[in-house]
């Protein structure tokens, strides 16, 4: 949740930058759960923001994609 909530804000000031931190999350799909399920729900969260820059929006559908 930490990271999903650093990630959006971020995103707000430097897309760059924000979307360097959502790469920390391309392979949550190798985590034990429960973290899978939690990393994939904070990337789902990102993912919904309406006012996601296309840099952090690339990222975290790649992301999905892949679990």
């Amino acid at each position: 949740a930490l990271w999903a909530d650093s990630v959006i804000a971020l995103d707000a000031t430097n897309p760059q930058l924000a979307s360097r931190m959502a790469r920390a999350m391309d392979r949550w799909s190798s985590l034990a759960e429960p973290y899978r399920a939690a990393a994939r729900a904070a990337i789902h969260r990102v993912a919904e923001t309406a006012s996601l820059s296309g840099d952090v929006r690339e990222v975290v559908t790649r992301a999905l994609a892949v679990g």
